[in-house]
């Protein structure tokens, strides 16, 4: 049995499901983040919107991490599916047939940030090299974990408050990742 995701679908009911995601047993962070970076390269067109091809394939730039950490597997559409694995070919320098060993539906990965400090949370602050790290916009991270705009703003200005981190937080865990006290370092 997979691990289950709470996820709100569109029409705002709550549902589990199984999840499906990359293996990342003896892979190292920084691949996985050169993985993450090129799949944010192919969905942003730079001119401030993602591109036609990654409407068609309704997917967006932090999809990409989000496999590392486990989609539900009815995200898992056979096209996202070939998508994420031309990119994983691409990236790890395999031949662009299927990969069905690279799956599984238990995904484990976590990352781990040299920098962490996790303490009150008018202590803390978002580490923004960590989260750059990953070669995902800024701007991809506001709107498609934070769910919010100016976030990175306030953090380099030192102006986060206590709910803001808290905020943060919680919408680390929600997108995906289990340990999001690792996102967070010592402010000041």
């Amino acid at each position: 049995m997979g691990l289950c995701s709470l996820f709100l679908n569109r029409t705002g009911i709550i549902m589990y499901k199984k999840l499906i995601g990359f293996k990342s047993e003896n892979i190292r962070q920084q691949d996985i983040a050169f993985y993450v970076q090129n799949y944010s390269r192919s969905m942003f067109s730079k001119l401030g919107s993602s591109n036609a091809f990654g409407k068609w394939l309704s997917v967006g730039e932090m999809d990409g991490l989000r496999i590392w950490l486990g989609v539900p597997e009815c995200w898992m559409t056979q096209n996202r599916q070939h998508y994420a694995e031309v990119i994983y070919a691409y990236t790890f320098d395999l031949s662009f047939n299927c990969h069905p060993e690279i799956w599984t539906d238990t995904p484990k990965t976590q990352f781990k940030n040299p920098n962490y400090y996790f303490g009150k949370y008018n202590e803390i602050i978002l580490d923004i090299e960590f989260i750059e790290s990953f070669g995902v916009r800024l701007a991809a991270w506001e709107k498609e974990v934070f769910y919010t705009t100016g976030l990175f703003n306030r953090v380099k200005q030192g102006s986060c408050s206590e709910e803001q981190n808290f905020r943060c937080y919680i919408a680390l865990a929600m997108f995906g990742f289990s340990e999001p006290e690792q996102f967070f370092t010592k402010n000041g």
